[in-house]
């Protein structure tokens, strides 16, 4: 036998019942994100660049790591400092422009290896905020005597 539902006692129920999922999920999607943001753990930067100050020319062996994957691994020339070429500065672009994430960044020239790790971005960062993604700005500098140099700040 067919129970006798009125309609407006079926659509009731049938509202309830999806707005109690969407309730859950809500609150489910909502836990997960409290849980991965409550600390900060993610940057996304806003500029990587690289500056050369001193007065030769260099290559720098650039390479991005988020979690121990590598996702850029790219070598860039720059010119002397005050050269007429005037390449001594130049952004490095990848994935943390628009994607944040748990990034580290190292760099060789020559002989000499520099490691930014996430860590050190992070403890760097003066007024850091808990509200969601904040942006960083990375600048890798070669000094004037061809060592490793860096400057860490939030992005605008």
């Amino acid at each position: 036998m067919v129970p006798n539902i009125s309609r407006r006692s079926f659509f009731t129920g049938l509202v309830g019942a999806l707005g109690t999922g969407a309730l859950g999920v809500s609150t489910v999607n909502w836990l997960e994100y409290s849980r991965l943001h409550s600390t900060r753990n993610h940057l996304r930067f806003r500029r990587l660049r690289g500056t050369n100050l001193s007065d030769e020319p260099a290559t720098l062996h650039v390479t991005v790591t988020e979690d121990d994957d590598h996702v850029h691994d790219q070598t860039y020339d720059f010119a002397a400092s005050g050269s007429e070429q005037d390449d001594d500065e130049k952004p490095m672009n990848g994935p943390w422009i628009s994607s944040s994430g748990e990034y580290t960044v190292h760099v060789e020239l020559d002989e000499t290896e520099f490691t930014l790790d996430h860590a050190e971005i992070i403890d760097r960062l003066d007024g850091m905020s808990c509200q969601g993604s904040d942006d960083a700005e990375v600048r890798i500098i070669v000094t004037e005597d061809r060592e490793f140099d860096s400057e860490v700040s939030l992005a605008n």
